[in-house]
């Protein structure tokens, strides 16, 4: 029989796991808790307005916490803002929407602390080299997994006058990235990726902006916006890193639907946003990424208002994405390019599609300094202007691999078009592979003082005066077909080299026979 100091042990026992229990409890509860904003007083009904409900589940939110709508229609009258790392915004899949109302505001921001004021590099930083050196004190210095936005001007901007300011930015933005921080030695830094572009300190005024109190590790899932076609934009990502937006629908927007500033590691995964954008509105495109490094898309499909003058996809100032399944169709819209890449470099675009764009501008435009992109699978058509364009302004060393450009008004592919002060200089481009079918009385391909332009196992495709117009010098034409065309090759340049060629339209003049790469 046990005695009574081992029944008080044995309780006390109990008592104690109990104890451990309930404690352990209540930490995994305060540090990953799901809000769900009914929980809050939120009706989810469409009718009442829930904007307070939601911003009071806002206001509880902690790190590791998600923020949950369940199925039904969230009306709110002004915007939310999240400002919270590591949390997860997310509604029951296919029937939670937040229906804003009103006018002039953004429905959802996530947002960090912005940028610092900038510093200027102290010395030149090479393309693809992984240090640079700045006095870091006016920024507050820096640190390992600090991020930061370097940015320089450069010559030829869109609004620039002889005899040109290489420290001028173009109107979209200068050129530049963001990146992270890897480790910091007094005042040379070391970034944990390349660094795209070469920055030049006396020439073009290379800076760097640390990002501030950068919001991370967040999630924004299986949502659709609704912006009751009154609300300027949907979702707003800001100095944010490390995060993913995935299964979100965004509609009804005047201006942007989706666009991001200042982000790092920032995917978009299954978006489609429609009826948004509105040039006249201020902000041009659908959906914009705005200095960026490391973003990627996996599926996403845009298109604007009938009738509304909205830029499609626009990248300004992005390095080392990664974009794949994009598809921009400016059906039935107003003027506006579908797709336009600005000041960015060493991204990849695998099956880009860019359609139907209307009062004549072009499918698809590189411009101020976009270089060293490759374009996989591209499918450019039916566009009011020309279907790939390169504006002049040293777009250089660009792919395009196997991609499909036809229909489009004036010519397939253009690159070397006049800029502010007529350069004319992206150089280096690659056409491997793909068909381009010309109209009439236009020609498939032209390069305009593009020199080292590469074209190889690619098919021509008429009615058309020429197939490929090169008027640019060391040219490598390899293994192409040509058909229905007045001339096949016209070549006004020097050193332009090719052999293999099916051209039953003739070249004039012919190709110097020799040996060029690939």
């Amino acid at each position: 029989m046990a005695t009574l100091s081992s029944k008080v042990f044995v309780f006390g026992l109990l008592l104690s796991f109990l104890g451990t229990f309930v404690f352990l409890r209540s930490q995994s509860t305060s540090q990953a808790d799901t809000r769900g904003v009914k929980s809050f007083g939120a009706a989810g009904d469409g009718v009442t307005d829930d904007t307070a409900a939601i911003n009071t589940a806002i206001a509880a939110l902690q790190p590791g916490d998600e923020l949950f709508f369940p199925c039904g229609t969230y009306k709110i009258s002004s915007g939310l803002t999240i400002r919270v790392s590591n949390v997860t915004v997310a509604g029951a899949p296919g029937c939670a929407t937040i229906q804003a109302t009103g006018s002039g505001f953004v429905a959802m921001t996530v947002t960090g602390g912005g940028l610092s004021g900038s510093t200027p590099l102290t010395a030149d930083s090479p393309e693809l080299s992984t240090t640079f050196t700045a006095n870091l004190l006016p920024i507050g210095g820096l640190a390992a997994g600090d991020y930061i936005l370097l940015q320089e001007g450069g010559r030829d901007f869109s609004t620039d006058v002889s005899p040109g300011d290489d420290q001028g930015c173009d109107v979209s933005g200068c050129r530049g990235e963001v990146l992270q921080i890897l480790s910091v030695n007094g005042n040379t830094a070391t970034v944990a990726t390349a660094m795209h572009f070469p920055y030049n300190v006396a020439l073009n005024a290379v800076s760097v902006s640390k990002i501030v109190n950068p919001v991370t590790g967040v999630t924004v899932r299986d949502l659709t916006f609704d912006g009751s076609g009154t609300v300027g934009e949907g979702l707003y990502l800001r100095a944010i890193v490390n995060s993913v937006v995935s299964n979100v629908t965004v509609q009804h927007f005047v201006a942007e639907g989706a666009f991001s500033y200042w982000g790092y590691n920032l995917a978009w995964d299954n978006i489609t946003i429609t009826s948004s954008g509105n040039y006249n509105y201020g902000s041009g495109n659908i959906f914009s990424l705005i200095d960026q490094g490391n973003a990627s898309v996996n599926g996403m499909f845009l298109s604007s208002y009938p009738g509304s003058n909205a830029f499609g996809w626009g990248l300004h100032t992005g390095a080392n994405g990664t974009y794949t399944n994009v598809s921009v169709d400016k059906a039935g819209s107003g003027i506006g390019r579908p797709c336009k890449i600005h000041a960015s470099s060493y991204n990849t675009f695998n099956r880009l599609t860019c359609k139907n764009g209307t009062g004549n501008y072009n499918g698809l435009i590189l411009n101020y300094y976009s270089s060293h992109n490759t374009f996989n699978n591209c499918v450019i058509t039916n566009n009011s202007g020309n279907g790939i364009v390169g504006f002049g302004n040293y777009n250089q060393y660009n792919t395009f691999n196997n991609c499909t450009v036809s229909g489009n008004a004036v010519f397939q592919m253009f690159a070397g078009g006049d800029s502010a002060l007529g350069n004319r200089d992206d150089h280096y481009w690659t056409v491997n592979g793909g068909v381009y079918i010309s109209q009439v009385n236009s020609y498939a391909i032209q390069f305009y003082n593009s020199n080292n332009v590469s074209v190889h196992d690619t098919q021509f495709v008429g009615p058309g005066v020429h197939g490929l117009d090169v008027q640019a010098n060391d040219a490598c034409v390899n293994r192409n077909t040509f058909s229905n065309f007045t001339t096949d090759i016209v070549l006004n340049g020097i050193n332009n080299l090719g052999s293999g060629n099916t051209t039953p339209d003739g070249t004039i003049p012919s190709l110097i026979p020799g040996t060029c790469l690939p």
